[in-house]
């Protein structure tokens, strides 16, 4: 064998990797790091940034890595009005979490009951038929496996498709489901 033969002929891993990426365009705009709350750790920044920039994005991440205030900060970063669908023992705890970095975030059953001086609110997912009809700007899809896989493709994408909405996809994998899927 010549001297680099059998490696040149080998595929690139490289390569393989990126002709198997999705190309998606960013929807979102840009955010400088000092735009993002400060109590929030600076890998923790980068990925808001990230995902705001990006404007649809999915977060995998462990438990305890802070993916509640990750998301309270792509929602406000967002800007507009932005609906948190989260289970209902996980909605009480954003609210609280909402207050360390500032925010109000209320817990709210009906479209009614979301005032207009709040810019985010959160529900739970038994409640996203309520919502169908509310423009927003922005969703976030906390613990996202744990919501019925139906909701996206019948109710929410569809309706921020029709106006380039912004979504997050958020929670910890837990084996081969519909968010594993968007992987």
């Amino acid at each position: 064998y010549a001297e680099g033969a059998y490696f040149s002929s080998r595929p690139n891993y490289e390569a393989i990797i990126a002709s198997k990426e999705r190309k998606l365009a960013p929807i979102g705009h840009d955010v400088a790091d000092v735009d993002v709350h400060q109590l929030l750790f600076p890998w923790q920044r980068m990925v808001v940034r990230w995902a705001v920039r990006r404007g649809r994005a999915e977060l995998w991440e462990d438990c305890g890595l802070g993916k509640t205030l990750q998301q309270l900060e792509w929602a406000r970063l967002t800007g507009g009005r932005v609906l948190i669908l989260a289970p209902l023992a996980v909605a009480r705890q954003t609210e609280e979490e909402a207050k360390k970095i500032g925010l109000t975030v209320p817990y709210v059953r009906t479209p009614a009951e979301w005032q207009t001086s709040h810019d985010i609110a959160i529900t739970n997912y038994e409640r996203l038929d309520a919502f169908e009809s509310v423009d927003l700007n922005g969703i976030v899809l906390d613990e996202y496996a744990q919501i019925d896989p139906a909701a996206w493709g019948e109710v929410i994408g569809p309706a921020l498709a029709a106006k380039t909405g912004f979504a997050l996809f958020i929670g910890t994998p837990k084996g081969r489901n519909h968010f594993h899927a968007l992987y």
